[in-house]
């Protein structure tokens, strides 16, 4: 081989190798990039897992309903905000309340069970025996959840875990129980019985004692679809479309009536004759009899409304005491303004129960009402609880704080 062969074979061979390096350089780089590239996937897996896991153990907090009786008993921040949630002033009234409702021969639990034991199966099924996952005590919680927040079933259904269907199925179940239990367990008092309850105040400043204290109060609610149901419901008084209850409580603090709900066009007078408040009121005094043996006539303080029915009043042995009205421009004398006076000041306390009753939220404004005796029956309810088993409205307490 010439030299000239040997210097192109050995440059050739040179160049082969110097391509070598350049190729081996070149995936080294990739090799290193690659490494780089696999280091930042591992950190970000790493970062992945991490949020999986929090977003695992935060489903895991969710799973738990954010509110429920249980919760309400136990976490003391949620306890403290129970006026804000269901209306009760602290959380040892509202389980007060529940445990009364849900006590002694008619225990809710208990004959609930019962009805389902007892109801017939068809040929061919077993019955299963499951736990509630609802249970009653929190439908007690998200009835008055519903009252005091006025939210619909599809938002406060959530917080509770359930879904909106058995929300309103639950809401619904627990009106009729509560309502149940009112009427069972809140007779009215007798005449002799508020005769000996009255705050002696009452007789020093009217003159007499009073049975019962009556007036009316408006809600407003939905504006209904059919033409006929909003001429009914309209009310010009409150140029909106509301629904009407007569109230009466007796003059020692308690209620006495709560009427069924009227179209706000209804005016006082056909509530009165309708409702059956006088028969009521008047079925009190049996027990009460003049020296001469007669029944005594029962004094019932309203407001200048009811005029029109003291001549009904009065054939049922009930005498309506009203403010003096005013005639063509003429002034009050002295003793109309002091009797008028007496009464306003007695009677105010009616319109504090009213006031009880305006505190729940879903009282007081654009209430949808899919069926107005479902209406009646929750605002019976929060009457008669917001002041039968509230402070008394009548008598001296301590200050609470």
């Amino acid at each position: 081989i010439s030299n000239d062969e040997l210097r192109s074979d050995v440059v050739e061979k040179t160049r082969i190798i110097a391509d070598d390096e350049a190729q081996i350089a070149h995936l080294t780089e990739m090799v290193k990039a690659k490494a780089l590239m696999i280091d930042a996937l591992l950190d970000e897996n790493r970062l992945l897992e991490e949020r999986a896991l929090e977003a695992s153990q935060l489903g895991e907090c969710f799973r738990e309903p954010l509110l429920s009786m249980a919760r309400l008993k136990s976490d003391d921040v949620l306890g403290d905000k129970c006026k804000e949630l269901t209306g009760w002033p602290n959380r040892a009234s509202f389980v007060a309340l529940w445990e009364y409702v849900n006590g002694g021969e008619h225990n809710i639990t208990d004959l609930a069970t019962q009805y389902r034991s007892d109801r017939p199966l068809d040929e061919g099924v077993t019955r299963q025996s499951r736990r509630r996952k609802f249970t009653r005590e929190d439908a007690f919680f998200y009835f008055w959840f519903v009252m005091k927040t006025g939210v619909d079933d599809s938002a406060a259904a959530p917080l509770f875990g359930i879904s909106s269907a058995t929300a309103h199925r639950s809401r619904l179940e627990m009106t009729h129980i509560m309502h149940a239990h009112i009427c069972r367990e809140c007779r009215p008092p007798t005449a002799s019985e508020v005769y000996l309850n009255q705050d002696p105040k009452v007789e020093a400043v009217y003159g007499a004692k009073p049975y019962a204290l009556k007036d009316a109060t408006e809600i407003p609610v939905q504006r209904p679809s059919a033409s006929s149901a909003h001429r009914a419901m309209y009310s010009s008084y409150k140029s909106h479309t509301t629904a009407k209850f007569l109230i009466a409580i007796s003059a020692d603090g308690l209620v006495v009536f709560c009427s069924d709900g009227y179209g706000g066009r209804c005016s006082d007078k056909a509530v009165v004759e309708n409702s059956g408040v006088l028969d009521a009121i008047a079925s009190a005094g049996i027990d009460v009899q003049l020296p001469n043996g007669k029944k005594a006539p029962l004094h019932v303080l309203v407001d200048k409304g009811f005029d029109d029915c003291m001549m009904i009043a009065c054939r049922k042995n009930i005498k309506l005491d009203a403010p003096t009205r005013k005639f063509n421009g003429q002034s009050f004398t002295d003793g109309d303004k002091i009797g008028d006076r007496a009464i306003s000041t007695i009677r105010v306390h009616v319109e504090r129960a009213m006031g009880s009753l305006k505190r729940w939220k879903a009282m007081r404004g654009g209430t949808t009402v899919q069926h107005l005796s479902i209406l009646h029956m929750e605002v019976r309810i929060i009457t008669v609880c917001a002041v039968n088993y509230g402070l008394s409205l009548m008598h001296d307490h301590p200050d609470p704080s």
